[in-house]
């Protein structure tokens, strides 16, 4: 199924179209150049997510690519302005919810289709990507 292979990239990239939103409808309704780091910020993120593959040692990959950049988003928000106003801890907040949502969503990493020798496919379920729920098969 779609999701349950593009899980974690499907809510990166909502993240950051929220990231996108959330200036247009809060604040002065446009995005300044510190927003405009942020949103960045979150679309790298996004493709981040969708390029960095799962290992079948390191089920946790993605996640930690959503966690790291999302920390670097908050940062962003607080150092960028002079004050934190209710617009970034909405962004604040986002971000930790992006990150929680694609550590939460499932993925599947397969072996590329022309790899003579096999590979591993790589997976996990709803949930926080724990070895438990890590499933791999030889291909």
């Amino acid at each position: 199924m779609f999701v349950n292979k593009y899980g974690k990239a499907i809510i990166g990239f909502l993240y950051a179209v929220a990231y996108v939103i959330i200036p247009l409808l809060s604040g002065d309704g446009h995005i300044d150049r510190p927003e405009w780091v942020t949103v960045a910020i979150a679309v790298v993120t996004a493709a981040g997510v969708y390029l960095v593959p799962l290992a079948p040692d390191r089920p946790w990959t993605k996640s930690v690519v959503a966690m790291l950049l999302a920390g670097l988003n908050v940062a962003a928000v607080v150092i960028l302005d002079d004050r934190i106003d209710a617009q970034e801890w909405v962004m604040i907040v986002t971000a930790a919810l992006g990150a929680i949502g694609i550590t939460a969503a499932p993925a599947r990493t397969e072996p590329p289709k022309d790899a003579a020798t096999g590979g591993t496919t790589v997976a996990v379920g709803w949930g926080f990507d724990r070895h438990s729920g890590q499933t791999t098969d030889k291909a």
